[in-house]
């Protein structure tokens, strides 16, 4: 599931902080992970990186 939210930054410093939040949940929805790389794939999953699954050629 993807959840996102958007907001507008009040200026160009807090734009430059913001980035994003990638949050790992269990079988019970239960946090078992907080990253910020929205291409990570959870360790031990058998999954592949996001950016690893299509090469551009």
């Amino acid at each position: 599931m993807i959840a996102a939210t958007d907001r507008q930054a009040d200026d160009a410093a807090e734009a430059r902080g913001v980035g994003p939040s990638v949050v790992f949940v269990d079988e019970r929805n239960a946090i078992t992970r907080i990253g910020s790389d929205p291409a990570e794939a959870l360790p031990d999953s058998g999954l592949t990186r996001g950016d690893e699954l299509h090469t551009r050629g």
